[in-house]
């Protein structure tokens, strides 16, 4: 019983740690790319992606809609809507080994928004760092 309230405790001290670098980085890292609290989300010409609750069992059915087709230029909002878990938006694919060389979110709780810009046309898959079975794709056109 000590040791898993000990491991509790540690698993816990991990979490406050890359929430306190995740603050830091996010700041340094906003250009085409923005988090924000969902309540602070003002825009009303986005496109907007639900990681729906429950989505660390879910797959492909975590972020939704998923797949989505949008226009080079168009912006993404993805809100963590899953009270469960915190999340990511991370851009790659886990089961090919393709991840850090987009977009990534960084650590998303419970209603906090993440926000791309695409600016260019393909298909770009990405997937949830913490649950690699969570999977989306988004298909970019001229």
């Amino acid at each position: 019983m000590k040791t898993i309230i000990i491991l509790d405790l540690i698993c816990m001290l991990a979490l406050a740690t890359t929430l306190t670098s995740y603050s830091v980085s996010t700041v340094m890292a906003q250009n085409v790319t923005d988090v924000q609290q969902g309540a602070n989300n003002t825009a009303t010409d986005e496109t907007k992606v639900s990681i729906v609750e429950g989505a660390s069992d879910l797959g492909n059915k975590s972020y939704q809609p998923s797949p989505i087709k949008i226009k080079v230029g168009d912006t993404i909002t993805w809100t963590n809507d899953d009270s469960i878990a915190p999340h990511t938006v991370t851009e790659g694919n886990p089961s090919s080994n393709m991840s850090g060389a987009g977009f990534d979110s960084g650590l998303l709780s419970q209603g906090q928004t993440f926000k791309h810009t695409f600016n260019k046309v393909g298909v770009v898959e990405y997937f949830c760092s913490l649950h690699p079975t969570m999977v989306g794709k988004v298909s970019v056109s001229s």
